[in-house]
């Protein structure tokens, strides 16, 4: 997983709502020089060249990884215990308590 910033993971959510600079800014009470400087460091900590590859690389991978892994562990006839994949997806932003319950 990428390290990323607090700032920096709320900067990308929004880039993933479609949010442009200035209104992200707007949404995180912040300028859009602050909201661009969180933006270059995004690009630069994961060698992203568009946000369709930034979304991708940190919000994608990494589910389908766990996806991948849960999956392994099943055909391997392993136990998959629910109420940990319910909180990896919590922990994730993927489902609320609503979703899992």
């Amino acid at each position: 997983m990428i390290p990323l910033t607090p700032r920096e993971q709320e900067v990308l959510k929004l880039i993933w709502d479609n949010l442009g600079s200035k209104a992200i800014a707007h949404q995180l009470g912040i300028t859009k020089k602050g909201v661009d400087y969180h933006r270059h460091n995004l690009f630069r900590k994961t060698g992203a060249t568009s946000e369709l590859s930034l979304c991708r690389i940190v919000l994608v991978k990494p589910v389908l990884r766990e996806a991948t892994r849960l999956l392994q562990r099943v055909r391997n006839g392993s136990p998959v215990d629910l109420v940990e994949v319910e909180q990896w997806l919590k922990e994730h932003g993927i489902a609320n308590d609503e979703a899992t319950s």
